[in-house]
């Protein structure tokens, strides 16, 4: 079932898929949105940043042996911008390389999210952030 969050339809429909793939792994997936229907980027550009940021948070809930497990999504518009928020608790900090969290993983595969997000925000021209705030992992994006 496809919930509306916003105007956008690709938004809603990718929020949607992970607020069920979340709850059905006793996860929970906050959302926070306010965008139009038109964003200022292609739906296959938002598309692809969202589920990716989103796919790696459920991974590292599902790694963890935490009693909590939530993310936090924020999408929203200001001046034609849009920003992105994705926070998610974290009990390892990752290593980063060159600002970008480098995968722990030695399977074919891993790390392959990351580094789609950081190419859709780099062909828009936009900027993306990853950090760790206390025992969160923050990635912050503007396009």
């Amino acid at each position: 079932m496809i919930i509306t969050y916003c105007q956008n339809e690709v938004v809603n429909s990718i929020i949607s898929i992970f607020h069920t793939r979340f709850a059905d792994r006793g996860m929970t997936l906050n959302c926070n949105i306010a965008v139009g229907g038109v964003l200022p980027c292609s739906d296959m550009a938002i598309g692809a940043i969202l589920s990716n940021a989103l796919e790696n948070a459920m991974h590292v809930l599902e790694e963890t042996q935490l009693e909590e497990k939530w993310t936090n999504l924020t999408v929203s518009e200001k001046q034609n911008h849009l920003l992105l928020q994705v926070e998610n608790p974290i009990v390892r900090i990752p290593k980063f390389i060159d600002g970008i969290p480098a995968s722990n993983k030695n399977e074919k595969g891993h790390g392959i999210g990351v580094k789609s997000i950081v190419y859709y925000v780099e062909q828009l021209n936009g900027q993306c952030h990853f950090s760790v705030s206390g025992h969160s992992f923050v990635l912050r994006i503007i396009i």
